[in-house]
């Protein structure tokens, strides 16, 4: 094979790489937290290292929204009384 040849090759290719990692990514169609209930694991495995996972659970049930730009929101619930 030619260099001349060897080197239109490895050019094309080089063009293509970026194209083709255009059309794949990483992220998830439906983002990065899909939903309430990863929203709530990601929550619960920040806070627990940090208040203790006996602390976390008694703040159960977790409040959990959704802005309007995309931001989920977890909050614990007050004890009742």
């Amino acid at each position: 094979m030619s260099l001349a040849r060897t080197l239109i090759i490895f050019s094309l290719a080089v063009i293509a790489l970026p194209l083709s990692a255009q059309e794949h990514s990483v992220r998830p169609a439906q983002g990065l937290v899909p939903d309430a209930k990863t929203a709530i694991a990601i929550a619960v495995a920040i806070w627990s290292p940090i208040y203790g996972e006996k602390k976390i659970a008694s703040e159960q049930p977790y409040v959990v929204t959704l802005s309007e730009d995309g931001k989920w929101t977890v909050t614990g619930s007050l004890p009742k009384g």
